[in-house]
């Protein structure tokens, strides 16, 4: 009898759930009610990343951020620039235009700012140089990171991954021997380059080379032997991909500015008010990406290696067509953690395709994902601009004509692809996306404006040699 009072009661409680649960679901508003957010996230009392006369705060700006927008939309004036008119954080500016650094620099040195120029395009136009073999040898990477990025830069993708880790691997031991057998102002991607030139034209003469134990480590020596004994279609192959990853070091300017090392990253992030501006021309900036992406992955490697200081000022990255430097998987990884370290990065891309065709479709996704402030700006494509109407999301209106509901994009994509000059989307972590309508650029802006006139004093600038490669194969062949 007790079993069946107790079976009565589950069931009882059962339908009760039941039925208020369908009650719940018939009382439930369920109409979309997507809407703007506010645009108190700016203000001109903030002093992180500029949006046009105002900034976003501090703690938004030390995550990343990305602005998205076609050449000519305002992604240098009224973001770049008054960016670096109004926050007091460290500079690292990819200034492929040297319009940054012209509008910008005699306001930062009037503020007690250093500058430092890097122009691998004119080295005359430097103020110091930076070589990369350098950096490796007192980074915490190896030489096959290091060659990951020369090859990734110069080569194609292709399903065939062979040719690329055969170059990969040709270059870092050629590295290390460089590291182990020459002495240390020999050390420039200039003379690596050259080295493999001549084992290209004299393979043979390196063999006693390698072979010397007082001067080459077991591990490079088997690495060449393993490499000379492919069969010589694969060698001259893999060496011709070799010499086109490094063919950019053999140009003149580029090979003075990265065979003196006067620049230190350690410095510049240790010290507030530093800014250092990498500049090219506009039509040199594919050429030049493996110098760019050497630069920025040694950069964010050096922030990260160690645990900063809770003193230690903020350095902002600012990167002006991102498709000048390609990092793998550096660039994602570099975007989540630079924070830890007082480091953020404000990407700038003219598509959401572009990301996709120079990273893979979930790396370009992961990227987006990963950059806390989003700047949408006009004349996009029209499939990413539903991607983002999707995301400002829908709401419910009464149709009063079939009197029903109906549901509508808050923005639809054809509307935020035809936003007008003075118009952009901003989103801030999870919060709703801000449509912003009197953006302005720095010329605009008055005190800027008086800012970007004062002219830019005469900098010192460190010697920049063009440097020697004194091959010693003559040598060899004797002693041979």
């Amino acid at each position: 009898m007790q079993l069946l009072i107790d079976m009565i009661k589950i069931i009882a409680q059962s339908l009760a759930e039941v039925l208020g649960l369908g009650f719940n679901l018939l009382n439930k508003d369920h109409r979309l009610k997507a809407g703007y957010g506010s645009k108190r996230v700016l203000s001109k009392k903030h002093k992180g990343y500029g949006v046009g006369h105002l900034n976003l705060k501090m703690s938004d700006s030390d995550k990343s951020m990305l602005i998205v927008g076609p050449s000519g939309t305002g992604k240098s004036t009224c973001f770049y620039m008054n960016t670096m008119f109004s926050s007091d954080a460290n500079f690292a500016v990819l200034d492929g235009s040297g319009e940054l650094l012209k509008n910008n620099g005699g306001a930062l040195v009037e503020r007690g700012y250093t500058i430092y120029v890097i122009n691998a395009n004119n080295a005359d136009e430097s103020t110091d140089g930076w070589n990369p073999i350098k950096a490796l040898k007192t980074s915490s990477e190896n030489s096959k990171s290091f060659a990951t990025i020369l090859v990734n830069n110069a080569m194609k993708k292709t399903s065939d991954v062979f040719w690329n880790l055969s170059s990969i691997d040709t270059i870092a031991f050629f590295t290390d021997y460089m590291f182990e057998a020459l002495p240390e102002e020999e050390h420039t991607m200039f003379n690596l380059k050259n080295l493999l030139q001549d084992f290209a034209g004299n393979g043979e003469a390196f063999d006693k080379k390698f072979a010397d134990p007082n001067k080459v480590s077991d591990k490079t020596y088997r690495a060449y032997k393993s490499f000379v004994a492919s069969d010589v279609k694969i060698t001259s192959g893999v060496l011709a991909n070799c010499l086109a990853a490094l063919s950019v070091f053999d140009n003149p300017d580029v090979a003075r500015v990265t065979s003196t090392h006067t620049f230190s990253m350690e410095h510049f992030i240790n010290n507030e008010k530093q800014a250092v501006f990498i500049q090219n021309s506009v039509l040199s900036q594919e050429y030049l990406r493996p110098v760019n992406s050497l630069f920025f992955y040694f950069f964010w490697e050096t922030m990260m290696r160690d645990k900063r200081p809770e003193t230690s000022p903020l350095c902002m990255f600012l990167i002006d067509e991102a498709s000048s430097i390609y990092l793998g998987n550096m660039l994602p990884l570099a975007l989540v953690n630079l924070r830890k370290h007082f480091g953020t990065i404000c990407l700038g891309i003219q598509s959401f395709q572009q990301l996709q065709s120079m990273y893979s479709h979930e790396q370009a996704v992961n990227i987006l994902q990963n950059c806390h402030v989003k700047v949408f700006l006009r004349n996009l494509d029209i499939n990413f601009s539903k991607m983002i109407s999707d995301m400002l999301g829908a709401y419910t209106y009464r149709d009063d004509s079939s009197d029903s509901n109906r549901n509508r994009q808050l923005m639809p994509a054809d509307v935020i692809r035809s936003m007008k000059e003075n118009e952009c989307l901003l989103f801030v972590g999870g919060k709703r996306g801000v449509l912003i309508k009197n953006l302005k650029p720095f010329y605009k802006i008055k005190s800027y404006l008086k800012l970007s006139k004062i002219p830019m004093p005469v900098m010192a600038k460190s010697p920049l040699p063009m440097p020697e490669y004194v091959s010693d194969n003559a040598d060899t062949n004797d002693e041979l």
